[in-house]
């Protein structure tokens, strides 16, 4: 058995790209490697992520003596970027110009910014759905003139559509795409008939202190601010990286025993398909054009993606890890794992299912 004195610990500050610097280090352990356990040890703060961190190349860990990267609590692996430099606006607002991507969530200092919605609490009604039952409906309040960013929230009986606005002309509304999941009961009216809805991120419905807006005619976020902010110091993180962490082998070349304990893994985007987010349920979706055949039951359907997938691994462990602020879905153990574990983690603030274990016909 290993002793204390057996152990090789290499200290990572977060400064600089995260992968080059765990490999880096990690060759340094390699060539003074013993026969005892080996660690990374991630120093304290936020280390910055430019592409999902993938440790296929590591050398060999065993279950005697895992590959361990250390983050006691208090290290956090990011895939966002901090946006800083906001200026006031003449209508109230600060705002900072964005060139990238849609920008779907903004993360501060307390969590997540909530996005510009209408109503600014509770939800509206509509009033009839128009005849095809899918395309649109007509309101029962007048509704703000909305922008080409503006985006539909339409509560099924127990799932959710998001659906980018295509336009409002007086109280009718029109998608871009079909609202709901294609199976028949997810019509509008199907359950009652004057189901609930809101309206979420334009310029026009940003009224409400502390919440935000991605302005895309304009190219621009947009924030309204609370009294105790400070546009010196505020500098919210927008999620970038599509995944975090993809600790992914081959049926023929399993992954080595990898541990991670006290990382936290934070800020990773999703794009739902551009004509709308239409779930069945358990974040299951209709891809909408995403890399389908028509009629194919392997690719009718996807799950929201996973910011840290785990797939063809022995030996990968997760212990006391915070999966947070992500905007898919949190942690899969996947095809091909074997003694695999995620104890004593907490998943929290993710806008996709928190762990899964297993999979379905959407990997075929």
């Amino acid at each position: 058995m290993a002793h204390a004195a057996d152990t090789r610990t290499i200290d990572v500050a977060p400064d600089g790209p995260v992968e080059s610097r765990l490999a880096a280090q990690w060759q340094r352990m390699a060539e003074r490697r013993g026969d005892g356990p080996q660690v990374l040890n991630l120093l304290p703060g936020r280390h910055q992520l430019d592409a999902a961190l993938r440790l296929a190349s590591l050398p060999a860990g065993s279950p005697r003596h895992p590959i361990t990267i250390r983050g006691n609590g208090k290290a956090v692996i990011s895939g966002g970027t901090v946006i800083s430099g906001w200026k006031p606006t003449a209508e109230g607002s600060w705002a900072i110009p964005w060139t990238g991507p849609a920008v779907r969530e903004l993360f501060g200092a307390d969590g997540r910014i909530p996005r510009a919605r209408f109503p600014a609490e509770g939800w509206l009604r509509i009033e009839s759905a128009f005849p095809d039952r899918r395309s649109g409906f007509t309101a029962d309040c007048d509704l703000p003139a909305l922008g080409r960013g503006a985006e539909l929230v339409f509560l099924h009986d127990w799932s959710v559509s998001r659906i980018t606005v295509a336009g409002i002309d007086g109280r009718k509304l029109r998608t871009v795409g079909p609202i709901g999941f294609p199976a028949a009961h997810y019509a509008i009216d199907h359950f009652e008939p004057h189901p609930r809805y809101c309206l979420e991120n334009d310029p026009a419905i940003l009224t409400v202190p502390g919440t935000w807006c991605h302005d895309p005619a304009n190219q621009r976020l947009l924030y309204k601010p609370r009294p105790q902010d400070d546009i010196a110091r505020f500098a919210p993180i927008v999620p970038v990286l599509p995944r975090l962490l993809d600790l992914t082998g081959t049926p023929e070349n399993h992954l080595p025993a990898i541990r991670f304990e006290g990382v936290g893994f934070e800020h990773c985007r999703w794009d739902p398909p551009a004509a709308g987010y239409a779930e069945g349920q358990a974040t299951k979706h209709e891809p909408r054009g995403q890399n389908t055949a028509p009629g194919d039951p392997h690719t009718s359907w996807q799950f929201v993606p996973w910011a840290v997938e785990v797939a063809w691994a022995d030996g990968v462990v997760f212990t006391r890890c915070r999966f947070a602020r992500l905007g898919g879905s949190g942690v899969l153990l996947g095809a091909g794992t074997r003694d695999c574990a995620i104890d004593d983690c907490t998943v929290e603030d993710v806008s996709g299912n928190g762990l899964g274990v297993g999979e379905g016909a959407e990997r075929a």
